[in-house]
């Protein structure tokens, strides 16, 4: 009894840590706490009965294994952020190393104790309490590498290479498990289980491999299209400056002529020509002369007043909403937020015939808060859930929405795109680290 009892503690402790894994590498889309973990438990529980049910009927346990993977896929297509076939390739790579660590530990157990694979695998003694103890502790300490390694390098994947990666770990975890069957049932040699397990395990490193070499080139070069599109800003910011300095210069080396004139009016007692003209400049003044917004962050400033500026050329009304006293930021993340996200909601005003933009900055919480709307006039998720850049050279553009995301998840935030209405939102939440 107590041995079923290690047993069923183990398959449960083998869920707890794919879920755990799962979460940690992918993190939750879903935003409350409490349907995280009550969504987490409940697929456990599922996946856990789903494994007593198949092993009380000895049921074939290949479709076990079929089972078990689509429910971990459904947990992550439900609950965690990535693409569809970004999550089948970490679920599938987890399965990959729990078969790798079981066949590995086995193999070893049956060089030291001189047992065959079949005679480890049916043990009912402290040894078999002892192997499965060392398989768990080996799997959390393979996945907290993995999970660690995910989330620092940030991997990215195209559909293609994902579609490949997944179906190709998806063929290789079949073939052992189908090896390891045989293996099993037909009691092959010590140093045959052993060339078989040294080959799989070589085959998922190599993978593995493989997999790192095609995140490393896309991050390369989307890296690469992304510094493009950022001194194509930067040279159109600086072309924007140059001409506000001239605007400036110009209004400052006319202010000497309009006063001559108004003083040349009211010595000839001619007062109302003289309001009339005051009133003629303050007006080409309101006009050319740049709205300031106010807070006491320079660079937060000098982004919204560019922007402004532009919003203007294109007939845009931009309604800003924010606090006077800025939080302490870094001001290269909050302008990178700002700016890639207020340049996509000008872009698609450009094209709408009633043209407003609303800008909220605010502190809820421990989180900057900011939100961008710009008026629709037709649904864009509903044509464009993934917001794909509609530009004619995609490859130059296209890398805002990247660059954000990037931001978010640096500063341990939350991201959402969303319609209300006749607006099209941009959300976002940036964690403050308060000392």
């Amino acid at each position: 009894m107590i041995y079923t009892i290690a047993e069923w503690v183990a398959t449960i402790s083998e869920s707890v840590i794919l879920f755990v894994f799962l979460a940690a590498t992918l993190s939750y889309k879903i935003e409350a706490p409490s349907l995280r973990i009550m969504g987490t438990i409940l697929f456990c529980i599922v996946q856990c009965t789903v494994v007593f049910i198949f092993n009380y009927f000895y049921l074939f346990e290949g479709v076990l294994i079929v089972l078990n993977v689509l429910i971990y896929i459904a947990f992550c297509y439900i609950f965690l952020r990535q693409n569809f076939w970004y999550q089948c390739i970490v679920v599938l790579l987890a399965f990959s190393c729990l078969f790798c660590i079981n066949s590995a530990v086995a193999v070893s157990a049956s060089s030291v104790t001189g047992l065959t694979s079949t005679e480890v695998f049916a043990l009912r003694n402290p040894v078999r309490i002892f192997l499965l103890f060392i398989t768990k502790v080996m799997f959390v300490f393979a996945l907290s590498l993995f999970s660690s390694f995910f989330r620092k390098k940030k991997l990215l994947f195209h559909p293609v290479q994902c579609i490949s990666m997944a179906f190709i770990f998806l063929i290789t975890f079949i073939v052992g498990v189908v090896l390891q069957r045989i293996q099993v049932e037909n009691n092959i040699a010590s140093w045959e289980s052993t060339a078989i397990v040294i080959c799989l395990i070589s085959i998922n490193c190599l993978l593995f491999f493989i997999l790192f070499q095609f995140a490393t080139q896309n991050r390369m070069k989307m890296n690469h299209a992304i510094l493009k599109v950022q001194m194509e800003n930067e040279q159109k910011k600086l072309q924007d400056s140059v001409r506000w300095s001239m605007e400036v210069e110009t209004l400052r080396h006319d202010l000497k002529n309009h006063l001559f004139c108004i003083s040349e009016y009211i010595k000839s007692q001619k007062q109302q020509e003289a309001l009339h003209y005051i009133e003629q400049i303050t007006g080409k003044l309101q006009k050319d002369i740049p709205h300031h917004i106010l807070t006491d962050h320079p660079a937060v400033n000098a982004i919204l007043d560019l922007k402004r500026m532009e919003c203007e050329e294109h007939l845009i009304h931009l309604k800003c909403f924010i606090m006077e006293k800025m939080p302490d930021f870094n001001e290269v993340d909050l302008c990178v937020v700002l700016s890639n996200l207020l340049d996509n909601a000008i872009e698609a005003e450009k094209k709408e015939q009633k043209k407003e933009i609303r800008l909220s900055i605010s502190i809820v919480g421990n989180y900057l808060h900011i939100t961008i709307q710009n008026m629709i006039s037709e649904s864009v998720l509903q044509n464009n859930k993934t917001l794909k850049t509609s530009k004619s050279n995609a490859k130059l553009h296209g890398f805002g929405i990247q660059s954000v995301t990037d931001t978010v998840q640096k500063h341990d935030g939350m991201m959402d795109f969303y319609e209300e209405g006749c607006w099209f939102v941009a959300d976002v939440m940036l964690k403050l680290n308060y000392k």
